[in-house]
């Protein structure tokens, strides 16, 4: 889970299923929640698409690695997944065979975000 502060206005959501559905949504389109908060539907979830494995907030230039329980890893650009609504259910971002599913969902830094402690 993804924390959304109010400078993270402009930033996207991507959300992956379990079966290599992907689909990223505006920040905007999520209100804030209290406590108390029932939620908000952020994915369709149906036998298709399986469950949600993960969401990061990305950029439009952000890397990304979807992995699956067989070890199998792609690489892709979230400029290669279509912006939708929340309640849209994705396009295929990795099509698994068999019983495979998406393990996990990771954003790839490049070495001019990584910022380095001084060592004294």
């Amino acid at each position: 889970m993804s924390i959304i502060k109010e400078s993270d206005e402009n930033k996207y959501i991507l959300t992956v299923t379990e079966n290599g559905y992907a689909k990223i949504t505006l920040s905007e389109e999520f209100r804030c929640q209290n406590r108390g908060g029932k939620g908000m539907r952020a994915h369709s979830i149906n036998e298709k698409t399986g469950l949600i494995v993960g969401s990061l907030i990305v950029e439009k230039e952000d890397d990304l690695m979807i992995l699956s329980t067989n070890g199998s890893i792609i690489r892709m650009h979230s400029s290669g997944i279509s912006i939708m609504g929340r309640d849209a259910q994705g396009v295929i971002a990795m099509r698994l065979n068999g019983e495979d599913k998406v393990a996990s969902i990771a954003k790839i830094f490049s070495e001019d975000d990584i910022v380095e402690e001084d060592e004294e």
